[in-house]
C-alpha cells in the first residue's frame, strides 16, 4: 500500500515538472533524514539531483548523511558538488567548516550544524 502510495505521489510530482518534481524529493530527503530514516532519505537527495543536476541541497543532504555514517571524505566530496554549483551556499559553507574543525566537547556539539 505505501508503495502504490508513492507511485501516485511520483506521478502528480511528474505532472507538476521538473523543479517542483525535484524540491518534493529535497523536502522529502530533509524530512526523512531528521526522522533517522537514512536509506530513504539517501534515495530521495538521489533522485533530486537526477531530476535537477544543479539542486546543491540535496548534496549538502547527502553530505549530512555522510557524516551520520562517520565518512568524512564523502561529505567533503559532497559539500564540494554542491559549492561547486553555488559557491555561497551557506549550509555548505557551514558543514565544510564544522568538518574542518577538531572535534569540540559534548556541550558545543550541540550547537553543530548536522541534522
Amino acid at each position: 500500500a505505501e508503495l502504490e502510495v508513492r507511485n501516485l505521489e511520483e506521478s502528480a510530482l511528474d505532472a507538476k515538472g521538473t523543479g517542483k518534481h525535484a524540491q518534493a524529493k529535497l523536502d522529502r530527503g530533509n524530512e526523512m533524514l531528521s526522522k533517522g530514516f537514512y536509506p530513504e532519505a539517501e534515495q530521495d537527495f538521489r533522485e533530486a539531483i537526477k531530476v535537477d543536476p544543479k539542486l546543491a541541497a540535496a548534496h549538502v543532504g547527502l553530505a549530512h548523511l555522510a557524516v551520520k555514517n562517520n565518512d568524512v571524505a564523502g561529505a567533503s566530496a559532497e559539500l564540494d558538488r554542491a559549492l561547486a554549483i553555488d559557491p555561497r551556499n551557506t549550509d555548505a559553507l557551514d558543514l565544510k567548516r564544522y568538518l574542518a574543525e577538531p572535534p569540540a566537547p559534548a556541550a558545543a556539539q550541540k550547537a553543530s550544524p548536522i541534522q
